[in-house]
């Protein structure tokens, strides 16, 4: 189905919920504000429906211009900040720009100012400032050294309370808060002998433990595969910051034991290795806001957690900036 026939598809289905609805307001609703409301959440309903949208036989490159073509059609009157009314209206926004930043082949590990800038040419309005806010404060809490680029768009905004927002989720970002975490039991690889360790605050163990320094957290399971992907990364990112005043912590969680001490026997894991039975990674991943494998955590010299989304063993790039901020003296 070609964009054309998808948009004649929808406009269809639109009129003929109009039409049910016009059946009910015409004898319960005379309020002209609750009808606008109705008419435009009914369309932006339609258009979560449709975010799947493929042509068939089209390649990624021509299904990101379809839906981009599709979204952008005056029949969704995209950049209407009037459509705000609807709770739906933020999600065809936040899909239109995915496929905008992805359209122009935005590298956005590098920086956030590309994509930013292609995102202005939309018309201006809280619409376009909506785009660029849900795009830079993702981007900045996904990677946390992006953030330094903030000041520089304070211009990019018709409305300042969406810089002042902005500003709000960048210090959301540097000050991450995560719960106190008992945990019992946990092991740890001391040469070739497991041993155990008592209740222990495990921020405050890892902090006391490695006095001064940087700890790079690397949160796994034995059956990740990912996981397992960047470890093959370790030795090198050991090597690039040898002499630096950083640890290389790993901590399996949900995992079988014997798969951890076998993993550790096999791969020869290098840095600091933990374990924490099931009960104690549940607590855990609640505890620090951990939804998925592999996570890499920042710790800095004070024992402060100061992100939960570092970057990988295989982005070491950008992982040396990140750590190269916590490093200086403080």
């Amino acid at each position: 189905m070609s964009v054309a026939e998808m948009l004649e598809t929808v406009k269809k289905d639109y009129n003929r919920y109009l039409a049910f609805m016009n059946g009910y307001t015409s004898q319960h609703v005379t309020d002209p504000i609750v009808i606008d409301f109705f008419k435009r959440d009914i369309k932006y309903g339609i258009s979560n429906w449709i975010t799947d949208y493929v042509e068939e036989g089209s390649d990624s490159s021509s299904t990101r211009a379809g839906r981009i073509a599709l979204f952008s059609d005056p029949f969704f009157e995209y950049a209407n900040d009037s459509n705000f009314v609807s709770m739906m209206y933020p999600y065809h926004l936040d899909y239109y720009r995915s496929w905008k930043i992805e359209a122009d082949k935005i590298k956005k590990e590098e920086s956030l100012i590309p994509g930013a800038q292609v995102l202005l040419k939309e018309p201006a309005g809280i619409s376009r400032d909506y785009l660029l806010f849900s795009y830079l404060s993702a981007g900045i809490t996904k990677i946390p050294v992006l953030q330094a680029e903030i000041p520089s768009m304070k211009n990019y905004f018709t409305d300042p309370v969406f810089y002042h927002y902005l500003e709000l989720a960048a210090d959301r970002a540097r000050h991450v808060k995560v719960r106190k975490t008992v945990v019992s039991a946990m092991q740890y690889m001391s040469g070739t002998k497991v041993l155990s360790l008592p209740d222990t605050d495990l921020l405050n163990f890892l902090s006391n433990k490695y006095p001064g320094k940087v700890i790079y957290l690397d949160v796994y399971a034995t059956w990740c595969a990912p996981c397992l992907k960047e470890m093959t990364f370790a030795p090198a990112l050991h090597d690039k910051f040898a002499g630096r005043q950083i640890v290389f912590v790993n901590l399996c969680l949900q995992s079988p034991e014997k798969d951890w001490i076998k993993l550790l026997q096999q791969k020869k894991v290098p840095g600091e290795n933990y374990f924490l039975n099931d009960d104690n990674s549940k607590l855990l991943m609640g505890n620090f806001n951990i939804s998925g494998f592999p996570t890499y955590i920042l710790i800095d010299r004070r024992g402060n957690v100061k992100t939960v989304n570092a970057s990988r063993p295989s982005q070491p790039e950008r992982l040396e900036k990140e750590i190269d901020l916590l490093t200086v003296k403080q």
